[in-house]
């Protein structure tokens, strides 16, 4: 009864009618093991003192309407009157008095008559209003004392809801308490203003959801909170003959293009494919920290909703329900409890999920997943939209990871919005894992003490320049000059032998200081340069003020620094940094609850630009950190543009698989290990495997008579056994002329005595050299020996 309002019975002459409430309660609730019986056995009075401490505001009132709630229900259930009765005497209380208290807390209009915050006292008039309607729906009304409650609570009471007016999830829960009123006391202008008004229920789907499911506040946890202030209005329709659940509304967000029709179920589309494989989010902007009792209800509430209203969209109702069981499985273990993988193809309007990897491409957020079927394998969140408005964070370009069912780079959340440390801490650059510029925040936060509520200048956001989700390769890149003036920030991430790559490249017209940071959820456990204590300040504003027990050492440029870290899941961890950052520190930072701390990784450097270079590669033993390292991998150069930065180039040593990886952002590669030309933008290779990946490609072996693929390629998969075949998988999302040539047959078959050819499973004639015309999607090319 805590999360669900239960079924309530009514009598109609002979007929029965169940009326499903069903939506999350809203307000406070009483204690489990409270008795009602002994309560109304005696009288009882109604406080209806205002109090007025932020954290306790109006806290006798939530107490007298949850009180009036349960009452109401157990009416619905036991058609006892005496429920009845002592729920009426709560309503005729609140109508002889409210106008009384109509004063406001605020001088504004968004402060309530009971409440500091008009969003409090609207929570509280929905469930008043849906324990009114079980009272009436079962005749323990009588006609004067109705009249009195309407008069004296309900209109006054939906008059100041109708004077709020906020441009967030506020005022959805004022359209919720005003349209819920509306239905259950036949009201029709209320509901229509409700749902029809300039900041109703209509204009909220077609201006407040992204087109990609996200709301424009962007954090998870305001997500579900608007959700259920609309479930409870959609309820309350669907109980008087109207259905607000499927209700469209015409795309109005024209910033992401304008892409078709918004409905409530785009809200929840979105959350099946955000979560890791453990069912846990990253815990972006206001999102609250992990693991917080308010995180939990998402997916059994967007489950159940789903379940009642889109069970035709089987995929997606399966994914919630998976990742509510998973939910339920590791509250009740203690232990992380697999989730499935995200659905396949699109999703909400512009929606992607390939391959397991997610892309938000309106909200600006990336998933990555390198095996979504894994509880083990590693999974990123990269951030690169809009701030988010009042709920937003300065984390342009920043990321989280995921690996062994841990958020081993997490992020910060948020903490009580009466505690210090989040305006102070939260609302920082330094607080989340991206780059600080000269010791100071990204907008809007970059002037000091600036309020925790600022909100960006329009325009905000990063730019999205790459998403690639192969089967075994996942890479992302966004760009964004808005976060810093006179600055641009480049990040690529990519996900690749187990291992997450990261190459942030910064750069400004004249010199500044640029800080690299990573929160690492693990203990520092020694590296290759010695720390020791740091006696000056890192900085003094900006949340640079709460780092504590700093220990550094200068590093020289390009010099590798290799270090391992021990979870508190019992995992490992080794960080090598390769690129700038001639300070290399590891500091003491605010931990989430508020009374820990986790360690800050930073690297510093000054100049007009830096880059840097950081693999994180998790392992399940911490005991043999020797199974997993890092190096500068093959020779790689540039063939175009030359004004671009040097490509990266790396070898990873994972257990008992060795990999290689050159990164090229922004450019093309020209010659990768010595041998292989290629214009691709991206070359990985499993060297055990001797499986090698291509992106963005139209030549191998570039100058001879190799491969030529016109236009480029998205993927190529080339893989050797030999002795037994040589088999290339290509992805071309519209089609491409492909040309083979005779020394590059020659060399992938002069292994084979009987060399033979199989397109896409068919047998075919070898020639000397291959030409054909690929269609849209895969097409794999197998030299094969007989």
């Amino acid at each position: 009864m805590e999360r669900m309002i239960r079924a309530a019975l009514c009598s109609l002459f002979l007929c029965v009618i169940l009326v499903a409430c069903r939506a999350p309660r809203a307000c406070a609730a009483l204690p489990a093991d409270f008795d009602l019986d002994a309560f109304i056995s005696e009288p009882f009075a109604i406080p209806m003192e205002r109090v007025v401490k932020w954290s306790r505001e109006g806290r006798s009132h939530d107490d007298n309407q949850a009180l009036a709630f349960d009452l109401a229900v157990e009416f619905a259930r036991s058609r006892d009157a005496r429920y009845a009765q002592a729920a009426l005497k709560i309503f005729s209380a609140y109508a002889e008095h409210y106008n009384a208290l109509e004063a406001k807390f605020h001088n504004d209009r968004n402060g309530g008559s009971l409440h500091a915050q008009l969003l409090d006292e609207a929570k509280w008039l929905v469930l008043m209003a849906e324990a009114y309607e079980l009272l009436l729906a079962g005749g323990a009304v009588p006609e004067d004392a109705h009249r009195a409650i309407v008069q004296g609570l309900f209109e006054p009471a939906v008059a100041v809801e109708m004077g709020g007016s906020m441009p967030n999830n506020h005022q959805w829960w004022f359209n919720a308490a005003i349209g819920v009123c509306g239905f259950v006391l036949d009201r029709p202008e209320w509901v229509d203003a409700a749902v029809n008004g300039e900041r109703g229920f209509r204009a909220h789907l077609a201006s407040h959801i992204n087109d990609d499911g996200y709301i424009f506040e962007l954090a998870m946890t305001y997500q579900h909170f608007a959700f259920v202030a609309y479930a409870h209005l959609a309820n309350a329709a669907a109980r008087h003959g109207a259905d607000l659940w499927n209700m469209e509304a015409d795309d109005a967000t024209a910033h992401d293009g304008l892409n078709g029709k918004k409905s409530l179920k785009l809200m929840m589309d979105a959350a099946a494919h955000f979560a890791f494989a453990d069912s846990t989010m990253a815990a972006i902007k206001d999102s609250g920290p992990q693991g917080r009792s308010f995180v939990q209800p998402f997916y059994a509430d967007f489950a159940d909703f789903y379940r009642e209203h889109y069970a035709h969209d089987a995929r997606h109702l399966e994914a919630l329900e998976s990742l509510a069981r998973a939910h339920a499985e590791r509250a009740a273990r203690g232990a992380p409890s697999h989730a499935a993988a995200p659905p396949e193809g699109p999703f909400a309007l512009n929606g992607l999920t390939r391959n397991g990897s997610s892309l938000f491409p309106s909200s600006g957020y990336a998933v990555l997943r390198q095996d979504a079927h894994s509880l083990d394998a590693p999974a990123a969140t990269f951030v690169f939209g809009p701030y988010g408005g009042g709920h937003g964070h300065p984390d342009k370009l920043s990321i989280t990871l995921y690996a062994f069912g841990e958020h081993m780079l997490p992020e910060t959340g948020r903490y009580e919005y009466g505690d210090p440390l989040q305006q102070s801490w939260a609302k920082q650059t330094l607080a989340h894992n991206t780059v600080a510029v000269d010791r100071a925040s990204h907008k809007p936060m970059h002037v000091p003490g600036m309020s925790m509520w600022a909100e960006a200048p329009a325009g905000d956001t990063g730019t999205l320049k790459e998403f690639i989700a192969e089967k075994n390769f996942q890479l992302t890149r966004a760009t964004c000059d808005t976060a810093v003036d006179g600055v641009i920030l480049d990040r690529t991430v990519a996900l690749f032998g187990g291992a997450l790559i990261d190459i942030f490249d910064v750069s400004s017209s004249r010199a500044r200081t640029f800080d690299y940071a990573l929160h690492v959820n693990a203990a520092y456990a020694g590296g290759n340069i010695g720390l020791s204590e740091y006696a000056k300040s890192l900085g003094r504003d900006f949340g640079y003020q709460h780092l504590e027990n700093v220990r550094a050492a200068e590093r020289e440029a390009g010099a590798a620094w290799s270090s391992t870290w021990r979870t508190p899941g019992g995992h490992g961890m080794l960080i090598a940094a390769f690129g700038d950052g001639r300070l290399a520190a590891v500091a003491d930072a605010p931990g989430n609850p508020p009374d820990t701390h986790l360690p800050l990784l930073l690297l510093r450097d000054r100049g007009e630009r830096a880059r840097f270079v950081t693999v994180v590669l998790p392992y399940e033993n911490p005991d043999t950190p020797e199974s997993v390292a890092t190096a500068p991998g093959p020779p790689a150069t540039y063939f175009e543009p030359s004004e671009a930065p040097a490509p990266v180039s790396l070898l990873l040593r994972n257990r008992d698989r060795e990999y290689a990886l050159a990164l090229a952002p922004g450019g093309v590669l020209y010659e990768w290990n010595g041998w292989m030309r290629t214009d691709a933008r991206t070359a990985a290779a499993d060297m055990s495997g001797q499986e090698h990946l291509f992106l963005k490609v139209s030549r191998i072996n570039h100058g001879g008579p190799g491969l030529a693929v016109n236009p480029p390629l998205d993927s190529l998969t080339l893989s050797h056994r030999p002795g037994e075949f040589t088999k290339l998988d290509m992805v071309s999302d519209s089609g491409a002329d492909l040309r083979i040539g005779d020394e590059m047959i020659f060399s992938i078959t002069a292994d084979c005595a009987r060399p033979g050819l199989r397109v896409n499973g068919e047998p075919r004639p070898l020639p000397k050299a291959l030409d054909m015309r690929l269609g849209p999607g895969q097409t794999t090319v197998e030299f094969f020996c007989e």
